[in-house]
């Protein structure tokens, strides 16, 4: 028992190392990738990219020593890169992209102390460091991110500032939703700058009740033109802009109400136009829109009754029709499934349920099914002297069974059985009369019947 104990202890332990082994070996690859990216990313010139991917490999894996060993270069030369770009937004007064280079900077030097932090709490937890190694942690550690505060204030004021001033311009020409934009990319910079968040209500708001009226007088024209369903979408998009704008919500719901009697009668004529010519089904399908405009529109109800009864009727007769076409053709599963589509749409109909189930014991088997009950037939009694010619038993020394084809089957209605020529290939060994053993091989073609037996299961006879 003892010995099972350690036997399992030391397995465990050998499990749990090959884990760390794996997972330190992961770290280690994804590490490295992360190292590789940030080299393509400097062959490429993007400073940014290569900062970015050298500082994951380091999250990663805080010791890698390759990328400890460039990390500080990549770093001053992203620096540098932000730097560089910003100064020359400012000089062209692109005051948007200089703030994102600036931002950039104060995301680089927050990611960079929580890497000098895990650098820190390395060195204290390593009992040996090497003196190469420590000059490498040394360099990332001496880092120091530019002071780009006072040039971000300044970025960020600057940005604001353009940004209010065009809205004001577009505010001037009564471009009040592009405005809106504006006083809120404002206020992204500095917070409410000047009075960009009240101005940015007041032409919102102008903005809305322009919008409305816009669509508010959009309704009033589709109204005179009687189109009452677009009035009556125009008028109810008046209303997200303007919750109680005007009498928005009483005319679209009026032009709704007419909109629905003036489909729901167009319904109706073409309803009574499909019944016309005989098409019940499409004016079934007509009297059941007309009634989802006005649930009460005229008679559509008694209307949508009567034709569904037609139609029904008439594809009953229609399945039954393809049926009886299948039976002709001795297609009986897709008969069977006709005289069933008959019975859905008119439960009962003539007896289409009845010739439904007649027709699927019709169906036969594969032909797979018949060769091997035809071969099972053939060795139940036995290959026929007949299919060789002019011999009889006592000639035959042997019998062998070939190659066999079952062809296309005919079905005696009748007697509700199928026959099938086979063909059927065989060799033999015959005694001649003078006592000497010849091989013979021929072929023939025999008449199989398949019958259903009392268990109701196929089975194939021949005239034996």
């Amino acid at each position: 028992m003892i010995h099972n104990n350690l036997n399992i202890l030391m397995m465990t332990r050998i499990i749990a190392l090959l884990f760390l082994v794996l997972f330190v070996s992961g770290c280690v690859s994804a590490s490295n990738k992360q190292f590789d990216l940030s080299q393509d990313s400097l062959k490429a010139g993007d400073y940014n990219g290569a900062f970015t991917h050298a500082a994951q490999s380091l999250e990663i894996e805080i010791d890698n020593e390759k990328t400890q060993a460039v990390f500080p270069d990549l770093s001053k030369a992203a620096f540098n890169y932000h730097l560089s770009q910003s100064k020359q937004n400012e000089q062209n007064n692109q005051w948007d992209p200089a703030v994102g280079h600036y931002e950039s900077v104060v995301s680089m030097q927050g990611r960079i102390e929580a890497i000098q932090l895990r650098l820190k709490s390395y060195v204290a937890l390593e009992k040996k460091i090497s003196a190469k190694e420590m000059a490498r942690i040394q360099a990332i550690l001496d880092l120091n991110a530019p002071d780009v505060a006072a040039a971000n204030r300044h970025a960020k004021k600057s940005a604001a500032a353009a940004h209010y001033k065009t809205a004001l311009s577009y505010a001037k020409v009564k471009q009040f939703r592009d405005a809106v934009s504006e006083f809120n990319a404002s206020s992204q910079f500095v917070s409410c700058y000047q009075d960009a968040c009240l101005l940015s209500k007041k032409y919102k708001l102008l903005a809305d009740q322009g919008d409305a009226l816009a669509y508010y007088n959009l309704g009033k024209g589709a109204a005179s033109r009687d189109e009452y369903r677009n009035a009556s979408h125009a008028f109810t998009q008046a209303l997200t802009f303007i919750p109680a704008f005007r009498d928005a919500a009483t005319l679209a719901a009026h032009y709704k109400g007419l909109a629905d009697h003036q489909d729901a009668a167009i319904q109706y004529a073409q309803g009574l136009a499909e019944a016309e010519v005989g098409h019940y089904r499409l004016a079934a399908n007509a009297f059941s829109s007309a009634i989802g405009f006005v649930y009460d529109y005229k008679d559509s109800q008694q209307l949508l009754n009567h034709y569904t009864t037609l139609a029904n009727e008439q594809d009953a007769s229609l399945h039954y029709n393809r049926a009886l076409n299948h039976v002709d053709q001795n297609n009986f599963a897709q008969a069977a499934r006709e005289f069933r589509q008959a019975n859905h749409f008119v439960p009962g109909f003539r007896d289409a349920l009845r010739q439904a189930r007649w027709a699927d014991r019709a169906v036969p088997p594969d032909v797979t099914r018949i060769k091997d009950m035809v071969i099972h037939e053939i060795q139940d009694h036995g290959m026929q002297p007949r299919w060789y010619g002019n011999y009889t038993q006592k000639d035959f020394v042997s019998m062998k069974l070939g190659h066999i084809i079952v062809k296309e089957g005919r079905y005696k209605r009748h007697k509700e059985v199928w026959a099938y020529p086979v063909y059927i290939e065989m060799s033999a060994v015959v005694r001649g009369h003078d006592g000497a053993n010849r091989p013979l091989s021929t072929s023939t073609t025999e008449m199989f019947t398949l019958y259903r037996n009392k268990h109701r299961q196929w089975e194939a006879e021949f005239r034996h």
